[in-house]
This record gives structure tokens, sequence and C-alpha cells, in this order.
């Protein structure tokens, strides 16, 4: 894969890709935790209360990728404008 791509890029994706696998798994983490709550609301016959329950997780879920997404747009922005040298990346090794 580095040969095809470069070091750079090949570190870029090793340094990002536990930070997804975070993200998913808080994702998965209140999906998981919402759908049993939503089970035993609905088991007690209270489908407004599932659904409220259902509404907050999904938001929550929405806005936690919408604020990574954002995060990272500022910080590649950031690099972009701040550094001498467009496009290079943010503690890359000078060769």
């Amino acid at each position: 894969m580095g040969q095809f791509v470069g070091e750079d890029a090949l570190a870029a994706v090793n340094l990002e890709i536990p930070l997804i696998l975070m993200s998913f798994a808080l994702a998965d983490m209140a999906a998981v935790g919402s759908s049993v709550q939503i089970t035993l609301q609905l088991g007690v016959k209270e489908a407004g209360a599932a659904s409220c329950i259902f509404s907050f997780c999904s938001g929550l879920i929405v806005m936690h990728f919408r604020f990574s997404a954002v995060h990272k747009l500022v910080i590649i922005a950031l690099n972009y404008f701040s550094s001498g040298e467009k496009g290079k990346l943010l503690c890359a090794a000078e060769k």
C-alpha cells in the first residue's frame, strides 16, 4: 500500500484509523444502549417514551458525526493556511 500512495499518506491513514474506530464505537454504544431502553419502554406499552429515546439517540449520533467532520475540516484548513508550504501534512518530517 505504501508503495502506491507514499509514506506520508500511509502514516496519515494509520493516525486516523483509531479515531474513526473510536467514533464508530461511540455510535454503536449509543445505538445498542438506546435499543435496550426502547425495547423496555415498548414492553410496558410506552410508545411515546420509546419514540423520545429513539429521537434523542438518533440526534446524538448525527451530531457526533457532524462534530467529527467539522473538527477534521477545521484542522485541515488550519494546517493548510498556516503552513508555509501548501498541502504539507501536520507534523510531517522535513525531507
